[in-house]
């Protein structure tokens, strides 16, 4: 059994923080608040560059092979890499750890650290998104579910973002209440403040952003159609993704001018094309239902109109707020049509001080990630707990 150092703790992720916003995002402030309890804190993680001096902790990094498309061979380098970041672990002797997936390998590979004092990080359930009409997918599936709820017993805290994966872990996994919480994504107190003041647009033209991960979930290529169809709209399409390619090709090959790529960009820079923009764009595939982009988060803090494609957890948290529309994903008559009536009523020219104050009040990172952390096992075994 690893030596127990009660004032050191380890975040492991096999996604890269460098190249995954959303991963550094979610993480930050865990780090955050345990550096200010005065903990030591190790990164485990596949970046290949060093964040020690940006984050302030020690990290220990695994290379990362690139992606395959092949389905079996890329579940085979995630095994791999999650393997070998549990080994590092182990090597470590740090006792508590947080490990936060969407990677279910992660989860799977538990063992290698079983006598450790463990707690889960949820932000995704990405086996049940696997696909039913291919027979190695469904089999993995079924095989995915058996494993979790196996490895789920080693756990000591599951943090969760949504009432979807809240029930999941309840009903499905039958971990017990006081052992999970909500940690629902959010945006940082920073980046709150900033998003809060983007500017309003004074432009005769209409400019319609997607600001964001560029993925097979988002399919951006509805929004290129819709822009074909709009030629009268501006589109911007920010961010970077490994669908990006693909989408940029479509666009091209369509002859559309009326949309710009702008790749990835510095977060000052992506304030400017907030506040550039009249209407906030994103879409979630309907498999992927049970999730909710952390992308409008912050198109919520801007105040600004978000037009929204999709179904589930995404569209019932949206109930709560105003300033938005919610359509059918994948539709592009949809979105052109969602598109002119926002214009033709001039609905974008208002920016919402309830959703402000709603993202202020409920969906700051940094305030449920320390009722988290005082509230599970880490907290009563280092004696956050009372604090």
């Amino acid at each position: 059994m690893p030596e127990t150092n009660n004032q050191e703790v380890a975040f492991v992720t096999s996604y890269p923080l460098s190249c995954e916003p959303v991963v550094k995002n979610r993480l930050a402030p865990y780090i955050a608040y345990m550096k200010s309890q005065n903990f030591k804190v190790s990164l485990f993680s596949t970046d290949n560059e060093d964040l020690s001096g940006a984050l302030g902790v020690k990290h220990i990094r695994v290379s990362r092979a690139k992606r395959s498309r092949r389905f079996i061979k890329r579940a085979f380098q995630e095994f791999v890499e999650a393997s070998r970041l549990l080994k590092k672990v182990k090597q470590s002797k740090i006792n508590t750890c947080v490990v936060t997936i969407p990677s279910m390998f992660l989860l799977f590979r538990l063992s290698i650290i079983k006598d450790n004092t463990i707690y889960l990080d949820i932000r995704d359930l990405t086996w049940e998104y696997l696909s039913n009409s291919s027979l190695i997918q469904r089999l993995f599936k079924l095989l995915a579910r058996y494993i979790t709820k196996i490895k789920i017993s080693m756990i000591d805290g599951v943090a969760v973002t949504n009432n979807t994966e809240y029930q999941y872990v309840r009903n499905k996994l039958k971990v017990d209440e006081s052992k999970v919480c909500f940690v629902p994504n959010g945006v940082g107190r920073e980046q709150f403040t900033v998003l809060n003041k983007a500017c309003a647009v004074d432009s005769d033209d209409t400019v319609v952003s997607y600001i964001g991960n560029i993925g097979i979930a988002q399919n951006l290529t509805v929004l290129i159609d819709a822009a074909y169809l709009l030629p009268h709209v501006d589109f911007l399409i920010v961010g970077d993704g490994t669908d990006r390619e693909r989408v940029q090709t479509y666009c091209d090959s369509k002859g559309i001018k009326n949309v710009t790529f702008t790749g990835r960009v510095p977060w000052e820079k992506a304030i400017d094309y907030y506040s550039n923009t009249h209407i906030l764009y994103a879409q979630l595939d309907e498999k992927f239902s049970g999730a909710i982009p952390s992308k409008l988060y912050e198109y919520l803090s801007t105040g600004k109109y978000v037009l929204y494609g999709g179904k589930g957890e995404a569209k019932e948290v949206l109930t709560g707020f105003e300033n938005n529309t919610v359509i059918e994903p994948n539709n592009v008559n949809e979105v052109v049509k969602a598109i002119n009536h926002i214009t033709k009523l001039s609905l974008h020219s208002v920016r919402s001080d309830k959703n402000k104050e709603m993202i202020k009040k409920h969906y700051i990172r940094e305030d449920n990630v320390e009722s988290f952390l005082k509230r599970v096992a880490v907290g009563r075994e280092n004696g956050l707990e009372d604090m």
